[in-house]
Parts: C-alpha cells; sequence; structure tokens
C-alpha cells in the first residue's frame, strides 16, 4: 500500500543544529548569551530558554549514550545584568 516508501534500519538521528554549544563543552566550560542578541524580552526568558535547552540536550544524549554521565548545567545573571552565562556542572 505505501511501496513507495523504502523502510530503513539503523539510520542514526541526526542533530537539529543546536541554538547553543552544549556538544563541544567540557565539565567546568562556559558560554554567555548576551540579551541584546535574543528575541527574549527579559533575562528570565533567556535563563529558561537556555535551560530548558541543555535538559533538552542532555536527555536526548543521554538516550543515545553518547555521554556516560548526564550533563548538568546552570546559568547566572551578568553582574551588568544585559547576559546569562551558561556552565556546564557534569
Amino acid at each position: 500500500m505505501y511501496s513507495k516508501y523504502k523502510i530503513e534500519k539503523n539510520i542514526p538521528i541526526t542533530s537539529k543544529g543546536a541554538l547553543f554549544p552544549f556538544s563541544e563543552m567540557e565539565i567546568g566550560d562556559s558560554f554567555e548569551v548576551p540579551l541584546e542578541t535574543t528575541s527574549q524580552p527579559t533575562i528570565q526568558d533567556v535563563q529558561k530558554v537556555v535551560l530548558n535547552e541543555a535538559r533538552q540536550y542532555a536527555k536526548v544524549n543521554a538516550q543515545l549514550n553518547r555521554d556516560s554521565v548526564q550533563q548538568k548545567h546552570t546559568t547566572r545573571t551578568a553582574l551588568d545584568s544585559k547576559s546569562v552565562r551558561c556552565w556546564r556542572l557534569v
């Protein structure tokens, strides 16, 4: 019935092209997200986006067994409140 579609096995899922460089980070590394480079209206919104992306990245990598330990991240607002910094903890 659907013979025009070829079923394939063992094809790895490709990356969607992450917004942030989680795949390149080692423990202790960090990156900064300036508020003016995002479409988010507040620092809190930027923090939410960064942490949600970090959690999703860690979850997918753990499921695909790419990392032996699931990554954990944290964010902090810069003292001038114009950017958010994200660190890899584990």
